[in-house]
C-alpha cells in the first residue's frame, strides 16, 4: 500500500467479546502499523443486562442520531462547521461503537431495516469515518452483510468483504434473501472478498461473484507455541475436575448442540465434560447444568483459554449438522491444535481432510458422535499430535493477516 492509510473494520461482536477473528486480524494490522478503527455493534444487550456502563448516554447518541438520519447531509455539515467532528485517531487501535438500532435477530420488518441503515449511515457519516487523520486513504473490511444497506459508493478509497459466516446468523429473525440482497450490495461495491470456508466460497463463486474470492481460514496465535508450556501449568486450572476431559471452548450459542453433549455426558459418566465460555440461553442448558459430570466455567479470560485446553484429552466441536455449521471454519480447531488434542466433532465439510487423517472424529447423531468420543479419547498416537500442531502453526492469525493484506495490495488500486 502506497501513501497512509486508515482500516475501518466493521465487526459483528463488540471488541471486548471472544476474542475471533475481528478482535485478532485488527490486532494483527495495528502490528504491521496499519492504524485500525474497530467499528463495533451497539452491544445493547450487554448495556441492559448492567455489563456495561454509560447507558443513559448512548441512549442519547442513538436518538440524536435517529433525528438526525433524515437529514444527513445537512447535519453532517452542521457539525463540520460547529467544530464537533472528532479529533483525528492516534497511530493504532481505535474503537468505536455503532449507535443503538433494533436489531433483525428482533424482528422481520424491512423498514424497520431502512431505519437502521440511515441511523447507522448518519453516525458512520458524521462521527466514525471522520476519525480518519488528514491524509489517509480509507479502507473498509465488512464483516457483517448488512453494511451493503448502509454503505455507499465513494464512503472509502477501497471496500472489502470479509465473508465469515453463514448469512442466516446474521438475518436472524429477518428475510435471509433480503440479506443476501444487502450481500450482493456489499459484494458489488468491494474490490475482493474474503471467505473462511470452502461452502462459502463455493457458494459466492457459483453465485456468479467475478470479484477476487480469497479463502482466508481462522486461526490461532503464533505466540501459543512460543510460549513454554511449563509456565502454562504454573498455576492449574479445574484443580478439582478429574480426567479424562472432554472439553469445549467458545460461545454456547443455537449453533451448540446440547442434545449430543446430554447424551455422551449420560453414555459416558466416566468423561468429565467442560464447557467453556458465555451462555447465550441458560434455560436451552438446563439439563446439561444437572448432570454430574458437566462442568461450566463461564466466561474466562483470553489470557486464560490456553491452559484449559491444555487440561483437556480431547477438543469438542458439537455443532447442530448443515447450515451454520457447514459453512462454518472454526477458530477452535485451530486452539485445539496448537496442542495436539485430538478433536471430536459433527461432520463439517471444512474439517473433511482432517477426519481423512484421523486428526479429527467426526460423528454424526448421538451414537455417532459418543463413538468418535470414543475414538479421540483413544488417540495416544504421538505422530497425529505432531500433525495436529503442524496444521495449527500453517494457520496462524499472522499468516491470515499477512494474506488479506497482500490482497489489498494487489486490488487497492486496480
Amino acid at each position: 500500500m502506497t501513501g497512509p492509510v486508515r482500516l475501518f473494520l466493521f465487526s459483528p461482536i463488540l471488541h471486548s467479546f471472544l476474542h475471533q477473528r475481528p478482535q485478532k486480524l485488527a490486532e494483527q494490522f495495528v502490528r504491521r502499523s496499519i492504524p485500525v478503527t474497530f467499528v463495533e455493534p451497539s452491544g445493547f444487550r450487554e448495556y441492559v443486562a448492567g455489563r456495561r456502563p454509560g447507558l443513559a448516554s448512548l441512549i442519547g447518541r442513538s436518538l440524536k442520531y435517529h433525528l438526525r438520519a433524515g437529514a444527513m447531509a445537512a447535519s453532517g455539515a452542521r457539525a463540520a462547521r460547529a467544530g464537533t467532528l472528532p479529533e483525528p485517531t492516534p497511530h493504532g487501535l481505535d474503537i468505536v461503537s455503532l449507535p443503538f438500532v433494533v436489531p433483525s435477530v428482533l424482528a422481520d420488518s424491512e423498514h424497520l431495516e431502512r431505519l437502521n441503515a440511515r441511523v447507522l449511515r448518519a453516525a458512520i457519516v458524521e462521527e466514525i469515518l471522520p476519525r480518519r487523520a488528514s491524509g489517509e486513504r480509507v479502507i473498509i473490511l465488512a464483516q457483517t452483510p448488512f453494511l451493503g444497506a448502509v454503505l455507499r459508493d465513494g464512503d472509502a478509497d477501497a471496500v472489502y468483504y470479509d465473508c465469515m459466516d453463514d448469512i442466516a446468523l446474521f438475518a436472524g429473525r429477518a428475510s435471509v434473501d433480503r440479506f443476501r440482497s444487502y450481500e450482493r450490495r456489499l459484494i458489488a461495491m468491494s474490490k475482493a472478498v474474503f471467505v473462511t470456508s470452502l461452502v462459502l466460497e463455493r457458494e459466492l463463486r457459483e453465485g456468479g461473484v467475478s470479484l477476487p474470492v480469497v479463502r482466508v481460514p481462522n486461526g490461532v496465535d503464533q505466540s501459543w507455541f512460543e510460549k513454554d508450556r511449563s509456565v502454562r501449568g504454573a498455576h492449574p486450572v479445574l484443580p478439582e475436575v478429574r480426567s479424562p476431559i472432554a472439553g469445549y471452548v467458545g460461545s454456547l450459542r443455537e449453533w451448540f448442540d446440547e442434545e449430543l453433549v446430554l447424551a455422551a455426558a449420560r453414555t459416558m459418566p466416566a468423561i468429565t465434560f467442560v464447557l467453556v465460555g458465555p451462555v447465550e440461553d441458560p434455560r436451552r442448558l438446563a439439563r446439561l447444568k444437572t448432570e454430574p459430570n458437566v462442568v461450566f466455567t463461564g466466561r474466562i479470560p483470553f489470557e486464560e483459554v490456553p491452559r484449559y485446553i491444555d487440561r483437556f484429552d480431547v477438543g469438542l466441536i458439537p455443532f447442530h449438522p448443515g447450515g451454520t455449521a457447514d459453512r462454518t471454519n472454526p477458530v477452535k480447531l485451530y486452539e485445539y491444535f496448537a496442542f495436539g488434542k485430538p478433536v471430536v466433532t459433527t461432520p463439517m465439510t471444512d474439517l473433511k481432510e482432517y477426519e481423512q487423517q484421523a486428526l479429527v472424529y467426526a460423528g454424526e447423531g448421538k451414537e455417532g458422535f459418543v463413538a468418535a468420543l470414543r475414538a479421540g479419547l483413544e488417540d495416544r498416537s504421538d505422530t497425529r499430535r505432531q500433525a495436529r500442531v503442524n496444521v495449527a502453526r500453517e494457520h496462524t492469525w499472522e499468516r491470515a493477516a499477512a494474506l488479506m493484506l497482500q490482497t489489498i495490495d494487489e486490488t487497492l488500486d486496480a
